[in-house]
């Protein structure tokens, strides 16, 4: 193949060779690494995840590598508890016969999460693949991934940060009391994942109507018994709904102005869960006396239904001012009839069956679409057993940010 430019790290680094390599009927990472493994006086491997079947697929190119007097480091991550400790025990074992070193990613602040195989040769060239394949048969085989091969003269920026790793201590050297206790918790997992994944499978099949997942999640919520459980988040939204409603009776009332508004405007803020981005509350800062109105309304709301009641909120226009907070504002003179209609509530609806907009805005949320809302959402409250609106606002909330916490 013809010399080419891998830009790496931002600067520009020469290769001799660089090829892709897939898991499929023409080849595989394991075989690659076979290949990589010839002549080799120094092989780095960080990886995410490592199993007992990946190590067969390489076991006797790294022996023989070893027993020939090469030198090799494994840098394994052991977030998800993926990583086998069989195998971590065998590295340490051969650790004490070979050149052969052992990191574990157990201190970092995030996921240890690379892929790379680097080998460094006599004449100082490198090879490295690097992309997609964990050290486990899914890795070298079986799954599809993809790496990229490069044939570099020399190479210093991997092996440097590799060893900023360790000398930094970001990576922790494995020894038996590590082991033990990864061991000890990995076996926790496992077990836990196999109760989950049956769990999870009853969950799927479950009809939204029976309140399977909510249920399910608002008992896992009731055991969390920090800060971000239950009880917790529900005495901080009985505290948050107090304040709120003096902050707008307050506003309602003297009809700050200036910076005087502005503090008040921050506050309600804080008091709400449906935040709005600077540059809508720059422009509700421009309008007290609407907001005034507003609050006026809202406070005005206890005897109407839902339906009147967003209809009289919903008068009042005011550029940033959509249904998360008009329902807020009503939720907080009474949680137990308004309900916070929010993406995180709508999404958290659809857990129970009711479809509504899953981006609620002044376009798509009509009085009676609010009142649809508020009935469906006491139905569920009562099936839940909750005492009202707040609680289950607080378990939708959850369900919805659980769901973001998982896309990470």
């Amino acid at each position: 193949m013809a010399q080419s430019e891998a830009h790496i790290g931002n600067r520009n680094m020469k290769t001799d060779h660089y090829d892709l390599t897939w898991n499929d009927e023409n080849s595989e990472h394991s075989a690659a690494l076979a290949r990589l493994f010839e002549n080799a006086k120094h092989v780095d491997v960080a990886v995410a995840f490592a199993k007992m079947s990946g190590w067969e697929h390489i076991k006797d190119h790294l022996l023989h590598h070893l027993e020939q007097g090469g030198s090799a480091r494994f840098i394994v991550g052991l977030d998800f508890y993926q990583s086998e400790p069989t195998l971590l025990k065998l590295l340490l074992k051969l650790s004490r016969k070979h050149s052969l070193s052992v990191f574990v990613g157990d201190k970092l602040d995030g996921v240890f999460h690379p892929k790379v195989y680097r080998f460094e040769y006599v004449n100082k060239s490198v090879s490295m693949l690097i992309g997609s394949a964990n050290w486990t048969n899914g890795g070298m085989a079986d799954n599809y991934e993809c790496s990229v091969l490069l044939r570099l003269n020399s190479e210093t920026k991997i092996r440097t940060r590799l060893d900023a790793l360790c000398k930094d201590k970001l990576v922790s050297a494995l020894n038996p009391g590590i082991l033990r206790d990864y061991s000890r918790r990995y076996d926790i997992a496992r077990a836990t994942r196999a109760t989950e994944q049956r769990r999870l499978k009853r969950l799927r099949t479950a009809e939204p109507t029976t309140f399977a997942v909510l249920r399910e999640l608002l008992r896992e919520f009731r055991l969390d018994k920090s800060e971000r459980g239950f009880d917790a988040q529900v005495r901080n939204r009985a505290e948050a709904v107090k304040r709120a409603s003096k902050i707008m009776k307050l506003i309602a009332t003297s009809r700050p102005t200036g910076e005087g508004f502005d503090d008040q405007l921050r506050k309600l803020d804080a008091s709400f869960h449906s935040a709005i981005v600077p540059i809508f509350m720059k422009a509700i800062a421009g309008e007290p006396a609407a907001f005034a109105e507003l609050c006026t309304r809202a406070l005005a709301s206890g005897e109407l239904s839902p339906e009147q009641a967003f209809e009289k909120v919903r008068e009042v226009s005011i550029r940033g001012v959509g249904p998360n907070w008009r329902t807020e504002m009503l939720h907080s003179v009474d949680p137990s009839k308004f309900a916070v209609l929010n993406r995180n509530s709508s999404a958290g609806m659809r857990l129970a069956g009711p479809e509504f907009p899953e981006r609620p805005s002044n376009s798509n949320i009509t009085p009676q679409t609010y009142a649809q809302f508020c009935l469906d959402a006491r139905r569920v409250a009562a099936e839940l057993g909750l005492r009202n609106l707040s609680e289950l606002d607080a378990v939708f909330n959850e369900a919805y940010w659980q769901d973001m916490d998982d896309e990470d």
